[in-house]
């Protein structure tokens, strides 16, 4: 889309700002479509990335009128009060980017410890149907469930023990701000292109695990699970992230691109 609307705008005579809300180096094994990305970002007045390593992805020339604009983090969200539940949630797009698979192997093998724990997987998606297979599969249906999006997730997410992401790369994931800005402990790959790495503080406002890495997830589930305060301490550290990257001042660095 951004490529078809470089080219659409051409000899209109108006700013054409586009924007990666991903991670631009999986589309590698496409050379054609990377050869053609690359020369028509040049022709952008704006290229705007949610981190650093997404804009250093691309070439000189590109990176010249390229800038950096995180994701906001809404405002009014619940405050975690999950300080004593047995559920561990996850709320994204079911889609083989978010590694799923890995997060229900870590969490089968924290159930052997905490029998009395449930995984909570909210969303949509094309992997919804081959994960519940898994679970079958597995035999884990008591107490790994998946359920479609809902309105109210953050009420739901608000009420659970800590939030886990296992992707294998991300943009800057949104559902992982607005676990942080509950003040809820949240537990994040260290996936390109950089976004967990840009706001979590690794045991200091968050935790973050090696990628495909299932026994180091399993690892930090147990600490927020053991460790009341440990928990407690990354929970309250990462409620920062909301006056960091509020809507007030996400949207003025909008704004000074698109004057």
């Amino acid at each position: 889309m951004n490529m078809d609307t470089i080219v659409a705008a051409r000899g209109l005579g108006i700013k054409v700002i586009v924007s990666e809300r991903n991670d631009p180096a999986q589309q590698r094994d496409r050379k054609i479509v990377n050869f053609l990305r690359d020369y028509l970002y040049r022709k952008a007045d704006v290229l705007v990335c949610q981190t650093p390593d997404a804009k250093a992805y691309f070439s000189k020339k590109v990176q010249e009128h390229s800038v950096i604009i995180p994701n906001p983090v809404k405002g009014g969200l619940p405050a975690w009060c999950g300080q004593n539940s047995n559920k561990i949630i996850n709320f994204c797009r079911l889609e083989k980017q978010k590694n799923l698979p890995l997060l229900i192997d870590a969490f089968e093998q924290l159930h052997k410890e905490y029998s009395d724990f449930e995984l909570l997987i909210y969303g949509d998606g094309r992997e919804g149907d081959a994960l519940k297979c898994l679970i079958k599969e597995r035999g884990m249906e008591q107490f790994v469930h998946i359920y479609p999006a809902v309105n109210n997730i953050h009420q739901v997410a608000s009420a659970c023990r800590m939030f886990v992401s296992s992707s294998d790369y991300e943009g800057l994931s949104n559902s992982m701000l607005e676990a942080m800005a509950m003040g809820m402990p949240t537990i994040c790959t260290d996936c390109p292109c950089g976004g967990a790495r840009m706001v979590i503080e690794n045991n200091v406002n968050g935790i973050l695990v090696p990628v495909g890495d299932r026994d180091a997830l399993v690892a930090a589930m147990r600490k927020v699970i053991s460790d009341v305060g440990f928990a407690a301490e990354i929970a309250a550290a990462a409620q920062n992230i909301s006056e960091k990257l509020s809507q007030t001042k996400i949207a003025e660095k909008w704004i000074e691109i698109i004057r």
